[in-house]
């Protein structure tokens, strides 16, 4: 079988990318950078109660706005649901806020990015779009409030140039959900959530990132208008079956 050259580029690409990408995220100076950023944010929160919420809510936007790059968000979420002056559901609903305005960054990367594949593939964009209206709202929504990489999806969403209302609310409405079970794990004190949202560490990062490049690939490489057409037909025949009965 003949494998086409942008595949195979793809395929030598994609373990060099891996090894170099945790190399530069294994470096103590940049884990150190962003443990240390969401260490001090979190003690100016802990030592003033009045502006808690306020800190809680920056420090899930800057979590959530670096693109790739592991801030520890999730964690002092977990660690201030578990102080006795915090309000758990408003901490959820703030922080949730805060990391849907974050994730924004990651579309705008995709959007902006677009130009360079539209011409190329502008009949799979529509298609995939269209796919992405009828479906998305709810599976943004859905990944959002996993530990999945959602800025896999946010990047193609904005390559697909996705209603960024919409994407912003389904971010929100996902990012409370997720921020909710953070907050009161931490006040719960149940250790299994922060080990399941907060572990990816280097290996999530670079893992979400791969993840984005094979998906912006395959996306582009599947004959999406194929798909519909076969969906639309399938529709067709149900609904002649069923006004025949």
């Amino acid at each position: 079988m003949r494998i086409k050259n942008s595949t195979f580029y793809i395929i030598i690409a994609i373990p060099v990318v891996a090894v170099i990408l945790y190399i530069i995220f294994s470096s103590p100076g940049i884990m150190s950078f962003f443990d240390g950023l969401v260490t001090v944010m979190y003690d100016f929160v802990v030592n003033n109660p009045i502006s808690a919420y306020f800190g809680a809510f920056l420090i899930s936007t800057i979590g959530n706005f670096t693109v790739f790059l592991p801030v520890p968000y999730a964690l002092a979420v977990f660690l201030l649901g578990a102080q006795p002056f915090i309000n758990p559901l408003l901490l959820a609903l703030i922080c949730g806020l805060g990391s849907g305005i974050g994730e924004v960054s990651a579309y705008l990367i995709g959007l902006g990015g677009r130009k360079f594949i539209e011409k190329k593939y502008a009949k799979n964009l529509k298609s995939i779009s269209a796919l992405i209206e009828r479906y998305g709202f709810w599976g943004i929504v859905l990944f959002a409030a996993t530990p999945l990489p959602d800025d896999t999806l946010l990047i193609t969403l904005g390559v697909l140039k996705y209603n960024i209302v919409k994407t912003l609310v389904a971010c929100t409405i996902g990012k409370i959900m997720l921020c909710a079970i953070l907050a009161f794990g931490g006040r719960l004190g149940w250790g299994f959530v922060e080990l399941i949202f907060t572990g990816g560490g280097v290996i999530g990062t670079v893992l979400a990132i791969i993840g984005t490049i094979l998906l912006i690939y395959f996306m582009l490489k599947i004959d999406w208008s194929n798909i519909l057409n076969r969906n639309k037909e399938a529709e067709d025949v149900e609904k002649t079956e069923a006004e025949s009965k």
